[in-house]
């Protein structure tokens, strides 16, 4: 559970992180696009990954519900 936990947070902040990056391209803070596109697309894949573990999950508790004892 401490693992699923820490891994929201991680993924939290990464977006966070791809966020603030955005912002700081678009008020000229940051002129490296390349720099932003990594964190965004980082941020991105970590989402995706992250929803890919919860459906898993989700079905590892829907198959584990179908088991009769």
């Amino acid at each position: 559970m401490e693992l699923l936990k820490r891994s929201i947070y991680e993924v939290n902040q990464l977006q966070d992180q791809a966020g603030d990056k955005v912002q700081k391209l678009v008020t000229g803070e940051i002129s490296n696009i390349h720099e932003v596109m990594i964190a965004t697309e980082e941020a991105g894949i970590a989402l995706n990954l992250l929803l890919q573990i919860r459906n898993q999950l989700l079905q590892a508790w829907d198959e584990l519900k179908r088991i009769s004892v």
